[in-house]
């Protein structure tokens, strides 16, 4: 599995604002739209290219991936073939 990228630290007002813009988040593909550090860990919102969202978890599967793992900025997914990928919130 590829380690995760150290990013700057998002900021949460400006992703916001850059969610609800068009061209700031491809609607065809699926993107993670947020990011929250609860009291039992990292959640992710994640938006389906239909426009369903989920929360999710570490070890949560979703949309025909297993969410491996959840930073402040991004998300790890596995898909069935092993293959990981990365997803990052919308930064300015």
């Amino acid at each position: 599995m590829k380690a995760a990228q150290t990013m700057s630290e998002p900021d949460p007002i400006l992703a916001g604002q850059k969610a609800t813009l068009p061209e700031a988040l491809d609607l065809t593909a699926l993107a993670v739209i947020g990011v929250i550090e609860g009291h039992n860990g990292a959640v992710a919102i994640l938006r389906s290219s239909d426009g369903e969202i989920v929360r999710v978890v570490p070890g949560d599967v979703a949309f025909g991936v297993t969410v491996t793992a959840i930073g402040e900025a991004q998300i790890l997914l596995t898909d069935g073939a092993g293959r990981t990928q990365s997803l990052q919130l919308p930064l300015g």
